[in-house]
């Protein structure tokens, strides 16, 4: 246990002696949902004590990530969060916050250097599941493999778990461990090549969702769908639909990156108050099964999308990005509303188009992708959203929305408070989407608005005739 700084007064309560202060977190990208996920519970926590969040994100690059962390540090922020995109590169710099008086913790993977807190899923347990599941789904006879990843502590502690729990099981062996570098295509190559090296392979530990993908690709290629079993890890929405369709994949670890981020500011504040802390922190961690996965929380962004919200205060707000963009906005809405609107949909359709393109890779199906680009939507605040159709061939889209305008507006957004704002900028969004996923500039119009009356607003989206 580490004993936290000393409280600044008596009097002090944990969400005054955060209050005003700020917060800097830097991580690999907003790509990856869990980043997103871990994100949005440190938001949650810090928005209920009056903290302000500086996000900053290396796109998988450790030079850019020292360059980050030094950045935060320049800027003044009272506590660093940081997930490693390379631990040794981090040293120096976290010394460098430790001689600042910053406090520096890390989440998911552990890096060298004086932290005083790593926050992190029980990793070693999430291996022990995966490898339970396998020795009893194939009764502990056959042959097994792991497609991992190197360098990281998170998937170096699910491989051990793996390893130690199989140890007990001589009838199930380990004949092959490689390198899928978290990337798709990778992991496919990979795993072909074990596939075709042991023919009576039975089972496969894939340690996160994008290589899992990748797996089940090669199965497939080679026609071992009904021989192979696999096991995921992250437990992602489209892990989760995997496993409601049928086929290989059987199970995946869920972790909780909300929890994890929460956890970290609440770490932090007891810190303050002159609390011990516990230098590791490692949150639960669940199996999800083809049986389970209907009840499984998690599951909830598959089969019911669910509005996003961030709490300040008691009160549910939706927050635009880049302030000095949103009083920009309330000038021209002052002036010129219909000129509002179309920036508006532009701003959506720009955005909507970004993120689609940058998720293509992790999600090559057109349905998934849409499926969690909506999914993102909605965790942004903008309500509930369905696919009612999709047809890719004709560039043609149909996309239901409930309850896009009972969330509040942040304050002073007076642009934001227009009745069909929020509309316009969601159908710009999808328009974006559709675009990126056909390869075809595309338009969106809303032909039902519970604005209007109507019981729900449900957005066509169209690509433009070549």
């Amino acid at each position: 246990m580490i004993q936290g700084q000393q409280a600044l007064g008596a009097a002090d309560s944990a969400g005054a002696s955060l209050r005003g202060r700020r917060i800097g977190v830097s991580y690999e990208s907003s790509v990856n949902l869990f980043c997103r996920d871990l994100t949005a519970g440190v938001r949650e926590a810090a928005a209920a004590r009056g903290v302000e969040v500086l996000i900053r994100e290396s796109a998988h690059s450790s030079e850019r990530q020292v360059a980050d962390v030094a950045g935060l540090l320049a800027d003044g922020v009272d506590a660093l969060v940081i997930s490693p995109e390379d631990p040794t590169a981090l040293t120096p710099v976290i010394a460098s916050g430790e001689e600042r008086h910053v406090p520096v913790f890390t989440v998911d993977r552990a890096t060298d250097g004086p932290v005083v807190t790593h926050v992190t899923s029980d990793n070693l347990l999430g291996g022990r599941l995966v490898a339970g599941f396998l020795i009893a789904a194939l009764e502990a006879q056959g042959t097994v493999a792991v497609v991992g990843l190197q360098g990281m502590s998170s998937v170096a502690d699910r491989v051990a778990g793996f390893r130690e729990t199989l140890a007990a099981h001589p009838g199930l062996r380990l004949v092959a461990e490689v390198n899928g570098d978290s990337d798709r295509r990778r992991a496919r190559a990979v795993t072909t090549e074990v596939l075709h090296a042991h023919p009576r392979l039975s089972g496969l530990f894939a340690v996160n969702d994008v290589m899992a993908q990748g797996v089940l690709e090669a199965i497939r290629d080679v026609g071992r769908e009904e021989s192979v079993v696999v096991v995921g890890y992250d437990a992602t929405p489209q892990g989760c639909e995997e496993m409601m369709r049928g086929g290989p994949l059987r199970a995946e670890v869920a972790q909780f990156p909300v929890r994890i981020g929460r956890t970290v500011v609440d770490v932090w504040a007891d810190y303050l108050r002159g609390a011990p802390v516990p230098r590791r922190v490692e949150i639960p961690v669940e199996l999800v099964t083809r049986e389970n996965v209907g009840a499984f929380t998690g599951a909830e962004r598959l089969l019911h999308t669910r509005r996003g919200e961030v709490w300040t205060a008691g009160e549910r707000v939706i927050y635009f990005p880049v302030r000095g963009y949103q009083m920009m906005l309330n000038e021209i809405h002052a002036a010129n509303p219909d000129l509002l609107r179309h920036i508006v949909y532009r701003s959506g359709f720009v955005l909507g188009e970004s993120i689609a393109s940058q998720v293509q890779d992790l999600y090559p199906d057109p349905r998934d992708r849409l499926f969690v680009l909506l999914e993102d939507l909605c965790r942004g605040g903008f309500g509930t959203f369905e696919i009612v159709s999709l047809d890719v061939a004709a560039g043609r889209a149909e996309v239901r929305g409930d309850n896009l305008f009972e969330a509040a507006i942040a304050p002073g957004l007076a642009w934001a408070r227009t009745p069909r704002a929020v509309d316009t900028y969601c159908s710009g969004r999808l328009a974006g989407y559709l675009t990126a996923i056909v390869g075809r500039p595309a338009v969106c119009e809303e032909v039902l608005c519970q604005a209007r009356g109507d019981a729900y607003c449900q957005f066509a989206i169209t690509v433009e005739e070549r």
